[in-house]
């Protein structure tokens, strides 16, 4: 069953508390994980996915439904000002 927005809303917000740079372990070159992003959406997806999915074998891919919740959430996070959808610049 697909995420609520207000879930994937917390789950994106979750991941922003260990996101490289504000990550009390924080590593200069952590970033390189994440194409150079503090936060990948694709990345909090497939976290919760294979959780949510851990006893199937195989494991199915996510469809659109399942990707719709996090990208409304993304951009709810941004029209609210938490979050902006551009790549960190390096340095």
């Amino acid at each position: 069953m697909p995420l609520s927005i207000d879930d994937a809303i917390a789950l994106i917000v979750k991941s922003l508390l260990t996101a490289p740079q504000l990550s009390p372990n924080y590593v200069p070159n952590a970033r390189t994980q994440a194409y150079g992003c503090d936060l990948r959406v694709a990345d909090v997806l497939g976290t919760w996915w294979f959780s949510e999915n851990a006893g199937k074998n195989p494991i199915p891919d996510p469809g659109e439904t399942d990707y719709a919740p996090f990208h409304d959430a993304a951009w709810e996070l941004a029209r609210r000002g938490v979050l902006r959808l551009v790549q960190r610049s390096q340095g």
